[in-house]
């Protein structure tokens, strides 16, 4: 039995702003640990504060001119876009990081990986009513597209090798005990 006979309206929607921004900050938390560890962080931070500051500013100001609740998202999809570029930035800086590798191997690959799931759950979101059933299959669909395309597209062929073979003796030895 549901909480909620329906779910609210638009917590579709915002829960996939909420997950898109979940996703563009972690890009760079590994950019982030290597700055970190070289030590000259004082102007990063200083960036970082300001962009963090800059939300809350931009919150109000969207707010007070009548905006939706969607523009906190949106304003917080900027910013962390914004941080992003900040992380590359200083990873380029401070220890010769590849951007075009990243956006290449990294981004490029990615967005193909969102772009496929996003196909395959278009014949869901247009034909099926806004029900929990809804959420469920989409959940169900997104998720397995996104595991085999980021198995095929994201892993290297060693990583696959690696990740098969785990499965493989993990199969094994569940069927002996």
């Amino acid at each position: 039995n549901l909480w909620l006979k329906e779910p609210p309206l638009y917590s579709a929607e915002l829960v996939s702003l909420v997950l898109i921004n979940v996703n563009i900050s972690s890009l760079t938390y590994f950019h982030y640990q290597g700055i970190q560890a070289v030590g000259n962080i004082t102007k990063n931070q200083t960036i970082l504060t300001l962009l963090y500051l800059s939300a809350i500013v931009l919150f109000y100001i969207s707010f007070k001119f009548g905006a939706n609740f969607y523009w906190a998202m949106y304003i917080n999809i900027f910013i962390s876009c914004l941080i992003v570029a900040n992380g590359l930035y200083f990873a380029r800086k401070l220890f010769s990081y590849d951007i075009s590798y990243f956006l290449k191997n990294i981004i490029g690959r990615l967005l193909v990986v969102v772009a496929i799931s996003f196909l395959a759950i278009m014949p869901i979101i247009i034909y099926q009513p806004q029900t929990f059933m809804r959420l469920i299959l989409t959940f169900i669909v997104s998720s397995v597209s996104i595991v085999i395309t980021a198995f095929l597209l994201l892993f290297t062929k060693d990583e696959r090798y690696s990740l098969i073979n785990f499965v493989r003796g993990f199969i094994k030895y569940r069927k002996r005990n």
